[in-house]
């Protein structure tokens, strides 16, 4: 009986320490990282200047959020682009449009901006509800498929409203078996809400 015990405190163990807690405000986000995906340090101030700057140039976009925490940044250890990015910031986007509307507004963008960018690929954008841990995304998925190189290119975003605050998952995949463990573990996740 003893043994039986330690090897299930053991299990718990190992099962607990794979998985990481996230603030979001008063809510806790429990994730485990994909396989294969690591912790990346980069420098988030520059990219978040450069966005800063082309939001400033936009005509239609009248503010913007200032207030964004990046929770997670996470790669794949063989430097593919393939990335992993969590955060959270102030939920005016969603009061003003609404979950739904807000997704949808990122789908219009998102599908514009594949067409500008990868004119020769089939691109397509989607936008779905669904559910994690009781909480609900609107997950918008960008597709890009290069018919000359049989390749597909995919974005999404994980969209919610979570504690007065707009929380996104960002997921960049180019191969299917990244993309399905990267899904895996969102939709694995955990909300623990205090």
């Amino acid at each position: 009986m003893k043994r039986f015990l330690f090897i299930l405190i053991l299990l718990l163990s190992n099962f607990l320490s794979a998985q990481k807690s996230y603030k979001i405000n008063t809510v806790s986000w429990i994730f485990k990282a994909p396989k294969n995906y690591v912790a990346k340090a980069d420098n988030f101030e520059k990219a978040v200047k450069v966005g800063e700057e082309y939001l400033k140039k936009e005509e239609n976009i009248e503010s913007f959020s200032t207030d964004d925490v990046v929770l997670l940044t996470l790669e794949k250890e063989d430097s593919s682009p393939n990335v992993i990015m969590v955060s959270y910031k102030n939920n005016s986007s969603i009061q003003d449009h609404t979950l739904n509307g807000y997704a949808n507004i990122v789908r219009e963008m998102l599908l514009r901006n594949a067409n500008h960018d990868y004119p020769d690929a089939e691109n397509s954008v989607i936008n779905e509800e669904i559910t994690i841990d009781k909480i609900t995304f609107n997950v918008v998925k960008q597709n890009s498929f290069f018919k000359d190189k049989n390749y597909l290119a995919t974005k999404y975003f994980y969209i919610a409203e979570i504690d007065n605050k707009e929380f996104t998952i960002v997921v960049v995949n180019t191969n299917e078996e990244d993309r399905k463990n990267a899904v895996k573990s969102i939709l694995d996740s955990k909300f623990i809400i205090k």
